[in-house]
C-alpha cells in the first residue's frame, strides 16, 4: 500500500510538472507572437503615414522570436512592403525592403513593442513602377512592348530610356530629350544606392543591395512614433 501511495504521489507530481511546462511553453508562445505582432503593426502605422503610402505591411523574422531578442538583440529579418508610394511627382507602384541581420534595442522592443533599429548587415530593396504610373508623370500614353518602355511622341511610339543618376534621380528620356526626372530618395525607403533598372512584361523595377546599410534606412525602418 505504502509503495503504491508512493508511486502515485511520484505520478501526480510528474503529470503536474509536464503540465506546468507545457503551459510555460504556450504562454511564451503566445507572448512571442504578441510581442511581434505589435511591433510590427507599429512600425507598419508609423512607416504609412511617414511614407504617405496607400498600404503597408511588416514582418519580423526570427524563431524563436523572443529568445533570439533576449539572447543577442537581434532579430535575423524585417521585412517591409509598401503600395502605392508617392516619390514627388511619380507614385511607385510598390516597394519591399528585405533586411537582414538586424540589430535593435531588445528594451524598446520587449517592453514598448518599438522596434528601434541599431544596425543591419545587408538590405536588398526594390522599386516597381507600371506604365500607367509613367503615362501619369508624362502625361502621354506609355506601354511596355517587345521587351522596351515606349511613349508616345509626335504621334508615334518611340523608346522611352530609363536611367537612375547619382542613386537616387530617375531620368526619363526619349527622342533625344529629357522628358522627367525624379528624385526617388524623397520617400525613406528608397535611400540612394546603385539601382539597377529592369523591364519586364508589364512593369519596370528598381532595384540594389545595400551592404553597409545607410543610416537613413536604419533611422527609416525604426519606429519613432
Amino acid at each position: 500500500m505504502a509503495n503504491d501511495r508512493s508511486g502515485g504521489r511520484g505520478l501526480h507530481r510528474a503529470l503536474w510538472v509536464l503540465g506546468t511546462a507545457l503551459l510555460l511553453v504556450a504562454l511564451g508562445g503566445v507572448l512571442d507572437a504578441v510581442v511581434r505582432s505589435v511591433a510590427e503593426s507599429r512600425l507598419a502605422a508609423d512607416l504609412r503615414s511617414s511614407s504617405s503610402a496607400d498600404r503597408v505591411t511588416v514582418s519580423l523574422h526570427s524563431t524563436p522570436f523572443l529568445l533570439r531578442l533576449v539572447a543577442a538583440g537581434s532579430v535575423a529579418g524585417v521585412a517591409v512592403s509598401a503600395e502605392q508610394v508617392p516619390t514627388g511627382s511619380l507614385t511607385l507602384e510598390r516597394v519591399d525592403v528585405s533586411a537582414n541581420g538586424v540589430l535593435v534595442d531588445r528594451g524598446a522592443l520587449l517592453f514598448d513593442q518599438r522596434l528601434h533599429v541599431l544596425s543591419i548587415a545587408s538590405a536588398d530593396i526594390t522599386a516597381v513602377v507600371t506604365p500607367a504610373e509613367l503615362s501619369s508623370l508624362l502625361g502621354r500614353p506609355v506601354e511596355i512592348a517587345g521587351g522596351s518602355v515606349r511613349v508616345q511622341l509626335g504621334g508615334r511610339w518611340v523608346t522611352l530610356t530609363l536611367t537612375v543618376e547619382q542613386g537616387h534621380l530617375l531620368a526619363l528620356d526619349a527622342g533625344g530629350a529629357r522628358l522627367a526626372s525624379v528624385d526617388l530618395a524623397t520617400t525613406g525607403l528608397l535611400p540612394s544606392c546603385p539601382l539597377v533598372v529592369a523591364t519586364e512584361a508589364s512593369r519596370v523595377t528598381l532595384s540594389c543591395h545595400l551592404e553597409p546599410v545607410p543610416e537613413s534606412l536604419l533611422a527609416t525602418l525604426s519606429d519613432v512614433s
